[in-house]
């Protein structure tokens, strides 16, 4: 059985001897950034570019080692899903893609910031384009991108890092490489991971459901929801029911073909 966002299954308390109150226990669990940004801090250093460099209002650290590069998360779910939403039309370019994080590119020196490249290693599902219009250099082939000082009326550039629809089951990454005149990382160059969550299932139900006096001889009921707020869909294989004999689950349609129903202690 898969349960991509909800299951409601009844839960049943049949007392036939004696008036009870009973309560069953049930048990489960249970960054992106979006366009516009804060200012970049930095201190100007004489006549040379100096870059800072905020991912999501995250500041980002400056390395050409991927291994400690900074890192911006991926949620798949923001693609919307066509199962949830009557809106989500696929044939419309505009749902498949989305904006993973706002990069804002500051220069905090007394001199023009040259932007040599500003690229990404997996084109396919990831492109930077500028909220500004500008040309991105892909490659240092391509003409600089300049940056005036923010001391002279220099401009903050922002950029969105847009993500394209992967295919169903897969999770794509890429890393950031920037290039440029900065006097603030040794080569002049910049790694920013770019990492996807990966495609997993997370269960939400009640801690508690409560049927509070039940008269002798009474059936009651109770409706439980059963959301998968992960990412992947859940498949639930089995219930296993403990405790008092007077209580079952039964599930059925549209979640199973026909209903079934679990005793206490049942698989």
């Amino acid at each position: 059985m898969k349960v991509w966002r909800g299951l409601l299954m009844v839960l049943v308390l049949s007392v036939a001897t004696l008036g009870m109150a009973a309560c069953a226990d049930d048990s489960g669990g249970g960054d992106d950034g979006s366009g516009g940004g804060g200012g970049g801090t930095g201190t100007s250093l004489g006549a040379e570019a100096t870059i800072s460099i905020n991912a999501g209002n995250k500041q980002i650290t400056l390395t050409s080692d991927t291994s400690s590069a900074s890192i911006i998360p991926v949620n798949l779910s923001q693609f919307c899903n066509p199962d949830l939403s009557p809106t989500c039309d696929l044939s419309n370019p505009a749902n498949n893609e989305i904006v993973v994080s706002f990069i804002q590119l500051s220069n905090t020196g007394g001199a023009t910031l040259k932007i040599r490249e500003f690229s990404v290693d997996n084109p396919e599902y990831f492109q930077i384009r500028s909220q500004q219009g500008a040309d991105v250099p892909a490659s240092t082939e391509d003409p600089e991108l300049l940056i005036s000082p923010v001391g002279d009326d220099g401009d903050n550039h922002y950029f969105d890092l847009v993500m394209f629809r992967p295919p169903e089951g897969t999770a794509p990454s890429t890393v950031i490489t920037l290039q440029s005149n900065s006097d603030r990382n040794d080569g002049d160059l910049v790694k920013i991971k770019v990492q996807a969550e990966g495609l997993s299932p997370k269960i939400s139900a009640p801690s508690n459901v409560d049927f509070d006096s039940v008269s002798q001889g009474d059936i009651k009921t109770k409706s439980i929801n059963i959301l998968n707020t992960g990412t992947g869909d859940l498949e639930i294989s089995s219930f296993v029911l403990t405790g008092h004999p007077a209580f079952s689950f039964i599930v059925g349609p549209p979640y199973m073909n026909e209903v079934k129903e679990w005793a206490v202690s049942a698989e």
